[in-house]
């Protein structure tokens, strides 16, 4: 499905540090500017003004498990005019855990969840990124060489949301768009 992406952080702010860390600079700067980090989301509430970028940001997860394909995908409108997406494309299996995945996540909370009937987890494999302006693509980044690799355990999930704790320490709140609201933009 496709989903929106509420919310993204760590469980502590040591843990918030480590997330930042793992997701590495272009991640964390992707989260933080479409304003779904917990770090964004303290800065925003103490002050009054936020920033144009994430004021006028969204940031979508689409998972096609048909396919076996996933896409990540910012959307912003920079100086309220310019409308720029980053989108990260990639690979999404169903595993079982037992795939020497789980030894990826240092947290102790995520490495505590194992995947189940109930609790599945999805290996991610991202393989290239672009970057559009005006929806034409300016710049395409193979990410081979940037390991960009991990898991996503769902820990719940029902017709309108999905929580789920991600092998770099992240916690998700994610919304499902209706079919009405996803933009179909294949690759």
């Amino acid at each position: 499905g496709t989903f929106s992406l509420l919310f993204t952080g760590g469980a502590t702010e040591a843990s918030e540090k480590e997330r930042k860390q793992k997701e590495g600079k272009i991640g964390s700067f992707v989260t933080k500017v479409t304003g779904s980090s917990s770090s964004a989301r303290k800065k925003k509430t103490k002050s009054s003004s936020s920033s144009s970028s994430s004021s006028n940001s969204k940031n979508f997860q689409i998972i096609d498990l048909e396919n076996e394909r996933v896409e990540n995908r910012a959307d912003l409108l920079v100086f309220n005019r310019v409308p720029i997406s980053v989108r990260i494309f990639g690979s999404c299996v169903r595993t079982t855990g037992d795939d020497g995945s789980n030894n990826s996540a240092s947290s102790s909370a995520a490495a505590s969840l194992a995947p189940s009937a109930t609790r599945p987890r999805f290996s991610v494999c991202f393989t290239h990124a672009k970057i559009e302006v005006f929806g034409k693509e300016r710049v395409r980044v193979p990410l081979e060489r940037f390991n960009a690799r991990g898991w996503i355990d769902v820990t719940y999930v029902d017709d309108l949301i999905r929580l789920g704790v991600g092998d770099k320490g992240s916690r998700f709140v994610t919304a499902r768009l209706k079919k009405s609201e996803q933009r179909n933009n294949p690759e």
